[in-house]
């Protein structure tokens, strides 16, 4: 007789639940009539396949029913399937079977800890995070655990507010620095200021107009006790006329130094006006002339010139330090000299320290003269605009500086 479907179900549900259940459950489940199980096997004697339920022990239903005893796994395995005969077998779990996690949390799973990207465990190294909030963090140290911080600002913040090299609060006390700007500082009292001289602090510390006050820029000098006016000027009609001050020894203008010039005058004592004058020669040292107003002197020049001969009216010269000025007047006494492609020669009253030039003209002719004179010389040589004619009078004047 073939049972009905539900108890067909029935029976293998029972199966399931006894795989699922330890091999030894104590329990007892009753069978209601027709569930398909050999009622010998069961209870070991004949049981009719229609009646009332029959309580017997899952022991009973696994053994009756030849269900193998569960498997059992790992405590660090799961069960991941279900074999032939009921048999579950078991498997290491990975992060990736895991749902329900974070974003990056499975990623950060599989990262050893300690290394970057891994979960930081309690007591653990942070290492070195992109960015962190420390609101609620205690014990960071300031020598190694704060950043960005200027020179010497992580030694200060080490030391107890009060002690030298601390930090300075808020209207706290400053203590001795060894410097400081007080370009805005304010309420600074004239006792606390150093180095002022003998005097300077009392004054500083009385009203301006009072006396004992410093006296101002164009403020009222009040009645001082003394007072020097040595570089005093203009006048004031509550002056009182007085005299100065007699010099307890005499004293005379004089000129120092060796300058040619000798001051004249009388001993002075402030007590009557004085006109001193200067008499003599500045000499060239100091920034004079050193001449005396004599005339220029005469020298002999010697002139010579290629095809005629020349004839010297005058030669004269004048020197003043090192600087010498010349000039001479000559006459062609036969000719023509060929002066355009020769040369016009003649003497220097000294010798030249360096280059120079020379100009002249011939006013019967008309030609104009050029003449250059070099270092170390004691000639000049001149060439003309077209030669010298017999008659010529030619006129030439320079300055050098002599050695």
């Amino acid at each position: 007789m073939k049972a009905p479907k539900f108890m067909c179900n029935t029976a293998r549900l029972i199966t399931l639940l006894l795989a699922l259940l330890p091999a030894a459950a104590p329990a007892q489940i009753y069978l209601p009539p027709n569930v398909g199980l050999p009622p010998q096997s069961v209870i070991g004697n004949a049981l009719p396949q229609t009646g009332n339920a029959v309580a017997v022990t899952f022991t009973q239903l696994r053994t009756a029913m030849n269900i193998p005893v569960i498997k059992t796994c790992a405590s660090h395995q799961w069960f991941n399937s279900l074999a032939s005969g009921g048999v579950l077998g078991c498997t290491q779990p990975s992060v990736s079977d895991i749902a329900g996690l974070g974003t990056g949390a499975a990623a950060a799973l599989g990262v050893n800890v300690g290394s970057p990207g891994s979960f930081i465990v309690n007591g653990g190294a942070l290492g070195t995070p992109s960015s962190g909030s420390l609101v609620n963090a205690t014990g960071l140290p300031i020598s190694t655990g704060v950043s960005g911080l200027g020179s010497s600002v992580a030694t200060a913040l080490s030391i107890n507010i009060g002690s030298a090299g601390a930090p300075v609060l808020f209207n706290g006390a400053g203590g001795t620095p060894s410097s400081m700007t007080l370009t805005n500082a304010t309420g600074l009292p004239i006792a606390g200021i150093t180095g002022l001289g003998t005097g300077v602090g009392a004054a500083l510390a009385v009203n301006v107009g009072s006396a004992g006050a410093p006296v101002l820029l164009n403020g009222a000098a009040g009645t001082p006790s003394s007072i020097v006016l040595t570089n005093a000027t203009g006048t004031a009609a509550s002056l009182t006329a007085g005299n100065a001050t007699k010099l307890a020894t005499a004293r005379a203008i004089g000129i120092a130094g060796s300058t040619g010039l000798t001051a004249t005058g009388v001993n002075f004592d402030g007590t009557a006006a004085i006109n001193p004058a200067l008499t003599g020669t500045l000499v060239v040292a100091n920034g004079g002339t050193g001449d005396t107003g004599t005339a220029w002197s005469t020298y002999t020049p010697s002139p010579t010139c290629s095809g005629g001969t020349l004839t010297t009216n005058a030669a004269r010269s004048k020197t003043l330090g090192k600087t010498v000025f010349w000039q001479i007047e000559l006459t062609v006494a036969t000719g023509p000299c060929n002066t355009t492609s020769n040369q016009l020669t003649f003497n220097l009253p000294s010798t030249t320290q360096s280059a120079g030039s020379a100009s002249g003209w011939d006013n019967i002719g008309g030609a104009n003269i050029f003449c250059a004179v070099l270092p170390s010389s004691t000639t000049v040589t001149c060439r003309s605009s077209v030669n010298l004619a017999a008659t010529s009078h030619v006129v030439l004047s320079g300055v050098y500086e002599s050695q």
